[in-house]
């Protein structure tokens, strides 16, 4: 959706009896929607490593669209305001931090349909880690304002997502070093895509570390 279409859609009216002033957009709102994008995202990427599925394939970088789209609109929106509710530079980094999420799970699609590679079973382990962390992530990001405990525990659990994300990487490169099926080069290939399933569990920390900072902030 283009960034005037959804400032359109989340635009409040004030009351009648201010008519003569501009609509106020909902900056949360946009910025939630950039986070439902990202969850989005991050359910096809769960579900294509698991089966590999061409259809999940290109729903990742349908999601990955819409979250680039909500991104420039929240941009668009902070140009306007004057405040918002939760400190402009978070909001920020927050959805800085989201599209970071949303372009390695495509960039992950991307590289293993170049390379004929198929996810298996640590893909799958790892890729429901990302989508159970982006899951705490969206929680969080709904109560922001009005529940801070909540909203902090929600950035806890996606943080506990993403330990075990990289527990699981950690296994994974394990069993590949002792694998003898394949070939040198498909060692290589698969250790890479690997760590590109290991740099989620960053980014996913990194927006549950900003989400932390921005309620003892708010707090």
């Amino acid at each position: 959706m283009p960034a005037e279409a959804v400032w359109e859609d989340l635009a409040v009216p004030f009351a009648p009896r201010r008519w003569f002033l501009p609509r106020r957009p909902d900056v949360l709102a946009v910025l939630r929607s950039q986070a439902a994008a990202t969850a989005a995202a991050a359910e096809a990427f769960r579900r294509w490593s698991t089966a590999g599925a061409e259809a999940d394939a290109l729903a990742v970088r349908a999601a990955e669209h819409a979250g680039d789209d909500a991104r420039r609109a929240l941009v668009g929106v902070l140009r306007e305001v004057l405040t918002s509710p939760v400190d402009q530079e978070d909001l920020y980094t927050i959805s800085e931090r989201l599209d970071r999420i949303e372009n390695l799970t495509k960039n992950v699609v991307r590289l293993a349909e170049a390379v004929g590679w198929r996810p298996d079973g640590h893909a799958a382990r790892m890729a429901a880690e990302v989508a159970a962390g982006v899951g705490h992530l969206v929680s969080g990001l709904e109560v922001i304002v009005t529940d801070h405990d909540a909203a902090a525990r929600a950035a806890d659990e996606a943080t506990k997502a993403a330990r075990r994300l990289e527990k699981a990487h950690r296994r994974a490169l394990h069993e590949l070093a002792g694998r003898e099926d394949l070939t040198a080069a498909e060692l290589v290939v698969t250790a890479d895509l690997y760590g590109r399933y290991a740099a989620l569990a960053e980014a996913v920390v990194g927006v549950a570390h900003r989400l932390w900072y921005t309620v003892l902030k708010e707090g």
